[in-house]
């Protein structure tokens, strides 16, 4: 008996310290699904909880804001991301989201106290972030606060500080801001799918 009250008392205590969060669908506009594990495509809703491994795909103009711990995402038209992880340690929080496609805003709040470990993710690259406020594509990074480590798929890497912006062209390495600014300045980089009807890239 004793036995069964300390594993009991251990497993609480284990459910306090160590919680899956849950990320929250906002506000949104347009055509926005969700599809929650082992379910069918639902249509968005105000307030709708999104539990760890949920994919959330938005139309032509069409945006959603999600809340994740302290992080603010604003996934942008033509977007599909799924929430891979949402977990709250004594004083960590980690959060991990695979993009799909499209383009995310993510602000990640600094706290006091709590460290957030965010990571986005793509199958081209990976931005990881304590506490900033950048913009993503999978193969494009814009930084408007704070550093993000912006790494390829071999995780070759670099630092992105606040102003700068980078990109990723197959397995290369990260592009240096330089790079990066004299590559925008010639060229417009599409974000839309394939087959999108032209200016689809919102």
């Amino acid at each position: 008996m004793r036995k069964i009250l300390i594993l009991s008392i251990l497993f609480l205590v284990g459910v306090l310290v160590f919680a899956q969060e849950q990320a929250v669908l906002r506000e949104f506009s347009g055509k926005v699904e969700v599809m929650p594990p082992g379910k069918n495509w639902e249509p968005a809703a105000r307030n709708l909880v999104l539990p760890q491994g949920t994919v959330i795909s938005t139309g032509f103009n069409s945006f959603a804001t999600i809340q994740a711990g302290s992080a603010t995402l604003q996934v942008k038209p033509l977007t599909r991301m799924a929430v891979a992880e949402l977990v709250k340690a004594q004083g960590e929080q980690k959060t991990t989201l695979d993009l799909k496609v499209g383009r995310v805003r993510a602000k990640v709040e600094k706290v006091e106290g709590l460290e957030h470990d965010f990571t986005l993710k793509s199958p081209v690259s990976t931005a990881a972030v304590r506490g900033t406020d950048f913009e993503y594509s999978g193969n494009q990074l814009q930084v408007f606060d704070g550093i993000v480590k912006f790494l390829n798929a071999i995780s070759q890497g670099r630092t992105i500080t606040q102003g700068e912006q980078s990109a990723i062209q197959g397995l290369s390495a990260p592009a240096s801001p330089e790079e990066a600014a004299v590559a925008t300045s010639k060229t417009e980089v599409s974000t839309k799918p394939a087959g999108a009807p032209e200016g689809a890239a919102g």
